[in-house]
């Protein structure tokens, strides 16, 4: 009874950590796109959106010649942000790997003893 018991908590256990993944999943994809948008809406604040000009009562409006900063400085930001993001997934990715082959060879060299 007690190996039945086992198996069934292993099982919880595994179908557990498929949606903890699914969720970690998730919340990288939302991450990603958080990264890409941020950057121009920071940027935008920050210019105070004087790109675009109107004249009260009416309902046109035109570009003025601040556009290009808007683009210079939006796709730098944008770019360095997601490369950051990146590189730090792929650390940690690093660091995760290599602690689980550490685990493993102390869990062979304890098995060979």
């Amino acid at each position: 009874m007690n190996r039945q018991q086992s198996a069934i908590e292993l099982f919880k256990y595994i179908e557990l950590a498929k949606d903890m993944k699914k969720d970690s999943t998730s919340m990288s994809a939302i991450a990603a796109l958080t990264m890409v948008f941020l950057p121009g809406t920071f940027i935008a604040s920050v210019l105070s959106a004087g790109i675009f000009e109107s004249q009260a009562g009416t309902r046109s409006f035109k570009v003025t010649g601040l556009w290009w900063l808007y683009i210079a400085t939006t796709l730098p930001v944008t770019m360095i942000t997601v490369f950051c993001w990146w590189w730090y997934k792929r650390q940690k990715e690093k660091r995760g790997l290599d602690s689980q082959q550490k685990v493993l060879k102390d869990d062979t060299t304890s098995n060979e003893s």
